[in-house]
């Protein structure tokens, strides 16, 4: 860093904070979908389960190593869609662990789920409309 140690915005964060989001809750909806239709199939054996909150950690990890790593807007827009799939797919299962019996079908999991969303639009909100860029942003 050269002698200012104040953070500087990117203009394009509200476009990619609003494809994260998106692509967070179509991920919810397509996991959702996809279990019904198949019968909430279980990879692995019947002592071992992998869920697929890995596989959403595994998305979002990938996406933070995209953005530590690059520097451009379309490696932004394919880390906010990843990390959003990710973060989708890592928060579909907050019933299992906000239950003593990981119980995925928990009722109050969609409600919780719900709340995280709405929070992070109203994140997105703040950024948005909460103050102006300077003249260096």
């Amino acid at each position: 860093m050269q002698g200012n140690s104040t953070f500087i915005r990117n203009y394009d964060a509200i476009y990619h904070a609003e494809v994260f989001l998106v692509c967070a809750v179509a991920s919810v909806l397509g996991i959702r979908l996809f279990l019904h239709l198949t019968g909430y199939p279980q990879i692995g054996n019947s002592t071992l389960h992998i869920a697929h909150l890995l596989w959403g950690g595994m998305g979002m990890l990938i996406a933070i190593i995209m953005l530590i790593s690059f520097i451009g807007r379309r490696i932004e827009l394919w880390a906010s869609i990843l990390g959003g799939v990710g973060f989708g797919t890592f928060i579909d299962e907050v019933g299992k662990f906000v239950t003593q019996d990981n119980d995925y079908f928990f009722e109050p999991a969609v409600s919780i789920m719900y709340i995280v969303f709405i929070l992070i639009v109203l994140a997105i909100h703040m950024i948005k409309t909460g103050w102006s860029f300077t003249r260096k942003e």
